[in-house]
């Protein structure tokens, strides 16, 4: 809580005197319709329960008209996703570590005990991105990091 208001008043007060500023709204407690009249002003995104800097620093480069990477990498902080109880995050780690090893969407399937395409869903739905070319793309970064 605010010392003297709630989120929804300062909101109020900056939009009517700044109508075109960008603003992200972040809240830890979320009400029934707040989002919905949140998002009725104009350039207002609304975030519930923001504990992810990346989706975060996302957000603010979005709403300051800078440039998103093509494939940005937010890894959701949550021990397990889906139904494979797979981490994204674990699966980023293990391609780091063994990157100039012979990676491929089959040998990370096997050390992960999975079907390489329910490994390629887990990752894709999380990474938005192929597991494969994320892959190839992680090797061009590194070697481009090396020169």
């Amino acid at each position: 809580m605010l010392p003297d208001g709630n989120g929804l008043d300062y909101l109020k007060e900056i939009k009517s005197q700044y109508p075109d500023l960008p603003v992200i709204f972040a809240t830890a407690v979320g009400c029934e319709g707040l989002a919905e009249t949140v998002t009725s002003y104009k350039n207002v995104m609304y975030l519930k329960k923001c504990y992810d800097v990346d989706t975060l620093t996302l957000k603010v480069k979005k709403s300051l008209g800078e440039e998103i990477p093509q494939n940005p990498i937010v890894i959701n902080k949550s021990p397990s996703i889906n139904e494979d109880n797979i981490a994204v995050n674990r699966i980023l780690e293990y391609i780091k570590e063994n990157i100039s090893n012979n990676l491929t969407v089959k040998s990370i399937a096997e050390y992960f005990n999975l079907k390489p395409s329910a490994l390629n869903k887990v990752f894709t739905n999380k990474i938005e991105m192929a597991l494969k070319e994320y892959i190839i793309n992680y090797r061009i970064k590194r070697a481009m990091e090396l020169l």
